[in-house]
């Protein structure tokens, strides 16, 4: 189809479908996943709500940043060891991630997806051993933390 004949044919086209803007104004057609409404499903094709996604990855990004916190500025670790339990609720983490974060278990939160590098120098940070943490990652201990958090 030449572009001549392609723009004749969208001309014609556009020429019998009702113009609400009025005659000769093209409108875009609204977006297919519009919803009649004007809100967003409450699940998603699996059946997840999508709040309980945004803890989740609220939950997971708290854990990111307490793990970079942890590394970078010494209060944070210092406070970490005394009390997790309020740190943890500082960072808005909960649900089975606070509960590998306070036994550190690292393993566990690796395989939740939480980025390996952070665990790696937030271990380091909290004076777990190399070996310690490599032994766990592997599946060799069950847990290098197991009551370290509450020194």
């Amino acid at each position: 189809m030449s572009d001549g004949v392609r723009d004749a044919a969208y001309a014609d086209a556009v020429s019998r479908t009702p113009q609400p803007n009025g005659p000769g104004r093209v409108t875009r057609a609204a977006p297919v996943h519009t919803y009649s409404v004007g809100r967003a499903p409450k699940y998603d094709a699996r059946g997840i709500t999508f709040s309980r996604i945004s803890r989740k990855v609220a939950s997971v990004y708290g854990i990111h940043k307490l793990l970079w916190d942890i590394r970078r500025e010494a209060g944070v670790k210092q406070r970490y060891l005394r009390d997790p339990d309020a740190v943890l609720d500082e960072y808005g983490i909960d649900g089975e991630l606070r509960g590998y974060m306070k036994t550190l278990d690292f393993k566990s939160l690796y395989e939740r997806g939480v980025n390996p590098y952070l665990l790696y120098f937030c271990a380091i940070q909290l004076e777990v051993s190399r070996e310690d943490y490599y032994a766990q990652i592997r599946g060799e201990r069950p847990r290098v933390g197991q009551g370290q958090a509450q020194v």
